[in-house]
């Protein structure tokens, strides 16, 4: 798939994702108790509690993060690899990062609103966060594995031409 429809796509989804998620407050809002948990300890029990109304930080923040990585995921140039970048392999390069920026940008905000969701239901079983973690962590091992790899072709092929 190429970098800018998995980009395009996880952007819609990433949006339809908080959409959902707003969709779902305004569903529940008169149902939900005036204090509700807004965090959770390691094991899924809360230990802080707020007003409904704080529920509405996570897709603000959901938001926001969204904007910062689709920023950061536009200017690949400004990134800092593992491997020098070069013209044969700028393309490459940037089309890895994008792509692994891609899937952060999904497993991210799928992390951010999974707390606010749990906590609507009362509980918080940490299983789907930690999955969400490890995705992001896997993709970043995979993504500069092969950003390291990409790099280092080139490097390879400069050094078998003399």
């Amino acid at each position: 798939m190429s970098e800018k429809k998995l980009r395009n796509i996880t952007d819609v989804l990433c949006f339809l994702m908080i959409l959902g998620y707003v969709m779902y407050l305004v569903a529940t809002w008169g149902n939900l108790p005036e204090r509700v948990p807004i965090h959770f300890n390691a094991h899924g029990i809360p230990d802080r509690y707020g007003k409904k109304g704080s529920l509405l930080l996570e897709p603000i923040l959901g938001l926001l993060i969204l904007a910062l990585l689709m920023f950061c995921q536009r200017f690949p140039q400004w990134w800092n690899y593992p491997v020098e970048v070069t013209e044969e392999n700028r393309e490459n390069i940037f089309e890895i990062a994008s792509k692994m920026m891609s899937v952060i940008k999904l497993l991210s905000i799928g992390v951010c609103l999974d707390a606010g969701i749990s906590g609507n239901l009362g509980t918080a079983p940490m299983w789907p966060v930690w999955i969400l973690i490890t995705g992001i962590f896997v993709t970043l091992i995979l993504g500069i594995r092969g950003i390291y790899k990409a790099g280092k072709e080139t490097g390879m092929d400069e050094d078998d031409k003399s």
